[in-house]
């Protein structure tokens, strides 16, 4: 590839092309480094964990409406609420509250979503299934482009001060 003596143009092999900005301007502005598609993988991962952790919510509300005896069956005596159950009812919710928190801030490109993911993905650990899906989280996160994306109304090589 040829560039003009002025830079203004480069040669593609039958004729010249003006640049769209400098030379200069284009060496100056920083080239992406995060892979396409990490933050679409990430966002697809953490609604499938929404899904499940709603999924493992609604049981929980299920457990509490049968303690409480508002599914038919007499309420259960107070011998019968087991702290443990309430242990894992209160760890469900609390998963379904974290991962939607996740993509609340990826999907809104907040600053704390990257951190936001890590958590999500180490309580989905306390899972089997989630196990799976923090893989692609914590991949997906490290990877991904979770800032604020470029302006389309900015030029390129411009600072946006």
């Amino acid at each position: 590839m040829g560039i003009s003596p002025d830079g203004r143009y480069w040669w593609d092999g039958t004729r010249w092309v003006p640049f769209l900005t400098s030379p200069a301007a284009a060496a100056s502005q920083p080239i992406s480094t995060a892979p396409r598609g990490m933050r679409g993988l990430l966002i697809a991962t953490l609604a499938v964990s929404d899904l499940l952790t709603l999924a493992l919510a609604l049981f929980g509300l299920l457990a509490i409406l049968d303690y409480k005896g508002m599914l038919g069956r007499p309420a259960a005596e107070p011998s019968a609420n087991d702290a443990a159950g309430w242990v894992l009812i209160v760890i469900f919710e609390l998963l379904f509250v974290i991962t939607i928190a996740a993509t609340a801030g990826v999907l809104t490109r907040a600053r704390w979503a990257r951190a936001a993911c890590y958590v999500a993905g180490v309580a989905l650990v306390l899972t089997c299934l989630g196990l799976v899906l923090a893989v692609p989280i914590f991949y997906a996160a490290s990877r991904a482009s979770l800032g604020e994306p470029p302006s389309p109304y900015q030029l390129p090589g411009s600072s946006s001060a």
